[in-house]
């Protein structure tokens, strides 16, 4: 009797830590990973802890450098996927990136934006961000989520 007590007691207590655990993790803000590919100066991005039903989302990286060449190869293609850059005054730029589509972005907790690749630096670019990302979802085009904490994530490139 004492044993099957015991066991409902543990039984118990890991089902509340697993539904706490579970919505810590789905309260949390998606964010942003920049991966290096191992090419110089070559960047995957993708967004993490994502919105499945997503179908646009909008959101910022600031580099810290002025001008920089660059090229942007997107995992989504067509029509709704641009970017925007803005020179800021202490000498970085801002990229404000945009993917707009009918369907949903990617069906997995992880959406792939694309490879961001420079040409040409001097120095090696460190990325901060604003902060700021939009998600709209098909069920809510009027209004959308909006993230004002939105971390960003640099992955250094591993040989093996």
């Amino acid at each position: 009797m004492k044993r099957l007590r015991r066991i409902g007691i543990f039984v118990t207590f890991l089902l509340v830590f697993v539904l706490t655990a579970g919505a810590a993790f789905a309260a949390s803000p998606p964010h942003i990973r920049l991966e290096e590919t191992g090419a110089k100066d070559e960047y995957k991005i993708t967004i993490q802890n994502w919105d499945s039903q997503a179908v646009s989302v909008q959101f910022d990286l600031i580099v810290n450098v002025e001008k920089p060449k660059y090229q942007m190869d997107w995992a989504v293609q067509g029509d709704g996927v641009y970017h925007h850059i803005e020179e800021q005054e202490d000498g970085q730029t801002k990229l404000s990136f945009y993917v707009d589509r009918l369907q949903p972005i990617s069906n997995s907790a992880s959406a792939s934006i694309g490879k961001l690749s420079f040409q040409n630096l001097k120095k090696a670019p460190s990325f901060t961000t604003s902060g700021y990302m939009k998600v709209l979802r098909a069920d809510n085009l009027e209004e959308g989520e909006v993230y004002q904490d939105t971390e960003l994530t640099l992955s250094r490139y591993r040989s093996s």
